[in-house]
């Protein structure tokens, strides 16, 4: 069967000191290291010209990364793992 459309995916894991990342469309907005950062800061890619994650782009759209981190706000939910915690809004 047909894949359903998403308008966005996200994901979240504690790998590699906590990761979160948004996929919407031809981008992807991806913050690495949670635990060792006050405030998240994403890095931005267009996977269509740049499948290989090469070029951030974050600095050339301060609006999608603004819709990508209403996303995060939206979509994350404190683990009831304490291992898995991450620094997300404000996660202790």
């Amino acid at each position: 069967e047909k894949q359903m459309q998403h308008e966005y995916l996200y994901w979240e894991f504690p790998e590699y000191g906590g990761q979160v990342a948004v996929r919407m469309g031809v981008y992807k907005a991806l913050c690495k290291n949670l635990a060792q950062q006050d405030k998240l800061l994403f890095e931005l890619y267009d996977l269509e010209k740049d499948p290989d994650e090469q070029n951030n782009i974050a600095h050339e759209h301060p609006e999608i990364l603004e819709q990508m981190y209403r996303i995060v706000k939206k979509e994350h939910v404190t683990s009831w793992n304490e291992m898995w915690h991450q620094k997300v809004l404000g996660d202790n």
